[in-house]
């Protein structure tokens, strides 16, 4: 399928693995070591290219509010790959629309919270 020919071999193991199954890899060492390595130049001018106006210094990495509920942070990633700190890995596209509108769509696995909306709580 598509995500399989977007994979790659893992430095570390060696292992083939598809771009969904190596950035879950790579975003569940991110949360457990609480820490975050810098993308390569090469996957910064991609994602540059991609977001254009919405490109950011530093990491692509977003709060995610809906109306008076925090949603957690999302994190644009190369190839097309967006991290969400509850509910994964999913993929994003953004295209304009035939008004000129630049719109963002993401799509994640599980979207929904078993226990429902949490309020934001500012830290």
């Amino acid at each position: 399928g598509f995500s399989d020919a977007m994979g790659k071999k893992d430095e570390c193991d060696g292992r083939w693995r598809c771009r969904f199954c190596r950035e879950h890899l790579l975003l569940q060492g991110a949360k457990d070591l609480d820490f975050q390595l810098p993308l390569p130049d090469n996957e910064v001018r991609d994602l540059r290219a991609k977001l254009k106006k919405l490109f950011l210094t530093g990491r692509q990495r977003w709060s995610w509010i809906a109306g008076k509920w925090q949603r957690g942070w999302l994190e644009f990633r190369p190839a097309n790959v967006v991290w969400h700190s509850r509910h994964g890995v999913g993929t994003w596209h953004m295209w304009t629309d035939a008004s000129g509108t630049t719109q963002l769509a993401v799509h994640l696995q599980h979207a929904l919270e078993e226990s429902g909306p949490q309020p934001y709580r500012q830290m």
